[in-house]
């Protein structure tokens, strides 16, 4: 069950926590909101707006000394916004996704995610490298992968053994395919079935990419 707010802040306090809430409007985001990707028309942002794992989700960190807070918050507004805020310890914001985007607490564009043969890219500002590939399912892949083997075969072993970065499995978070990676973190819901605009945050956040990254690295 995701804890109510008032204990929330309790944890941000004494854990560092990172708190991820909903956006109300477009224009919360600042300046660079206005940008969008030109001729997008799939709203992955949006995907299965009711499954819990788009709505209010606590992530416990495995504690190891990866650079992120052991309790990660997530909050979504009702409605299926599909946008997402993310707060450091004292309150301040850092990062916000609107739609299909990712902006600094300044309002300046970092990150842009695009439908791009089947699978979903995020790309640095609004069409650069492409950082991260997710697919609609439970995976996310490092840097730019064009197409998925065939189920089964070597390539596709091969192809989640050596890039894929994260994989949602029920409540559970893995860094790299299951049945060889380490748990890195815990969900208070399954979120599996996420959006996967919120996939690619969440690997965004664990890579330090679009604007993520703590000061001083």
């Amino acid at each position: 069950m995701v804890m109510a707010r008032a204990t929330k802040m309790g944890l941000a306090t004494a854990l560092a926590a990172v708190g991820l809430t909903g956006c109300a409007d477009v224009e919360d985001a600042g300046p660079g909101s206005a940008l969008r990707a030109a001729g997008e028309t799939v709203e992955f942002w949006n995907f299965r707006p009711n499954d819990p794992g788009n709505g209010d989700v606590d992530l416990l960190d495995d504690g190891d000394d990866d650079g992120l807070p052991d309790t990660i918050n997530w909050e979504a507004t009702t409605g299926g916004s599909g946008n997402t805020d993310v707060f450091d310890p004292t309150g301040s914001l850092v990062v916000s996704t609107v739609e299909n985007q990712i902006f600094d607490a300044a309002g300046n564009l970092q990150c842009t995610a695009y439908l791009e043969g089947g699978l979903y890219k995020l790309r640095e500002g609004l069409d650069g490298p492409v950082l991260l590939t997710a697919t609609e399912g439970r995976y996310v892949f490092w840097d730019d992968v064009q197409s998925l083997p065939e189920p089964g075969t070597y390539a596709w072993y091969s192809l989640l053994s050596h890039d894929l970065g994260y994989e949602f499995y029920g409540d559970v978070i893995y860094d790299g395919p299951r049945w060889s990676a380490e748990v890195i973190g815990h969900a208070s819901v399954h979120v599996h079935k996420a959006n996967p605009m919120r996939k690619l945050l969440f690997a965004a956040l664990h890579e330090g990419a679009c604007g993520t990254a703590p000061s001083g690295q």
